[in-house]
């Protein structure tokens, strides 16, 4: 038997992360929302591999791929609920472009 290669098992514990993530949610129409601990923010966290992340990023790099450093998701238009973790919910935004789209949309900077 084989050893398995680094991306192998980065891949297997991606699988595995997501799979025990959707664990804690429930499907409601295209929205997966999360039923695990909220923060104070009202965003699902989600403890993986001994270190607790939000569970919308963790979703989103589980099948996306990974958020550059100082990258926000945003839940588009189509869902507004913070504890969907549906990676299509969400979009890469620049902090400028987040505080803008809060402001247009929101009367508040993100």
């Amino acid at each position: 038997m084989r050893e398995l290669s680094d991306n192998e098992l980065i891949l297997l514990s991606r699988e595995r992360g997501l799979k025990h993530l959707l664990a804690r949610c429930t499907i409601i129409g295209d929205c997966w929302i999360f039923q695990g601990v909220v923060d104070d923010w009202g965003y699902g966290r989600y403890n993986y591999e001994g270190k607790y992340y939000r569970a919308h990023r963790l979703a989103y790099q589980f099948i996306k791929g990974e958020i550059e450093d100082g990258m926000h998701l945003h839940h588009i238009d189509i869902c507004t609920s913070k504890l969907c973790i549906n990676p299509d919910h969400l979009e890469l935004l620049t902090p400028t472009e987040h505080g803008k789209l809060h402001t247009k949309n929101f009367g508040y900077r993100y």
